[in-house]
């Protein structure tokens, strides 16, 4: 067991969340208002000085079937602004491999995140993911 594991699974139990957990990811799956669910899933990056970074995203959107794999500027801008006013989590476009998937997101040390910061990060994420599906009309993670 890492350090990434002894934590995520000691503030699982605390929260009472079910998690499917390994040495390099976490994956939690939330039920949302109105028969509604909503993945978040934990990355460990490994660094050198300290344990590490905890990446807590949900994604919303995949962007392949869109021209260029991008969002237009309406919806950037809308977001960029959002990113101003929250605390737990972010937007970012996460382009993982050949895929690009709009995401919120959040990343902490380790080796300082406590109980309190990884809640907020994983609800606010969850919910404004969601959120956020719902408004495009999909329910896809």
């Amino acid at each position: 067991m890492n350090a990434f594991t002894k934590k995520i699974s000691e503030y699982a139990k605390e929260l009472e969340l079910n998690i499917d957990l390994d040495d390099k990811r976490a994956k939690i799956l939330f039920d949302m208002d109105e028969e509604r669910s909503q993945i978040v899933i934990c990355y460990y990056h490994e660094a050198e000085g300290h344990d590490g970074f905890v990446e807590i995203s949900s994604a919303v959107l995949n962007l392949s079937g869109f021209p260029k794999q991008e969002i237009g500027l309406e919806m950037a801008t809308r977001l960029l602004k959002e990113n101003d006013d929250m605390l737990y989590c972010q937007w970012a476009i996460d382009r993982s491999g050949d895929e690009h998937y709009i995401i919120a997101t959040r990343c902490w040390r380790l080796d300082q995140m406590d109980l309190d910061e990884f809640k907020g990060a994983l609800y606010s994420s969850a919910q404004c993911a969601d959120a956020l599906e719902a408004e495009l009309g999909v329910d896809t993670y």
